[in-house]
């Protein structure tokens, strides 16, 4: 039982030190959902784009903590369960950078998307 709290004292840690990053995506997706009606396409990107690394944010540290306490609890002493878990601490993050790519990626199409031409100008 010892283990699931210090697992779960492990994620509140890293949701405390990646809040202000958990913050300002939040806070990226609130603005492109009040800016959609104006620029429907781009927000879409931003929303996307700001929701794909806050989802990562969320559950990179629970699925980590999975693995750890998966390591522990097993006694990882065997060479099958090292090298089962130390692929999937390699493949889990790979994958995590992969999908966060996609979000800033989608960013960037937000940023540079084409607006409608304002004629007055």
């Amino acid at each position: 039982m010892s283990t699931n709290y210090s697992a779960l004292w492990q994620v509140l840690q890293n949701y405390l030190i990646m809040m202000p990053v958990i913050l300002l995506h939040a806070t990226g997706a609130a603005v492109a959902i009040m800016r959609w009606n104006r620029h429907p396409k781009i927000s879409r990107f931003a929303l996307i784009g700001f929701g794909i690394p806050l989802f990562l944010n969320i559950i990179m540290p629970i699925i980590n903590s999975l693995i750890v306490s998966s390591i522990v609890g097993r006694g990882a002493n065997t060479m099958y369960y090292g090298m089962s878990h130390n692929l999937l601490l390699s493949i889990v993050p790979s994958i995590s950078t992969v999908f966060a790519a996609v979000g800033y990626l989608l960013l960037i199409l937000a940023i540079f998307s084409d607006r409608p031409v304002n004629s007055s100008q």
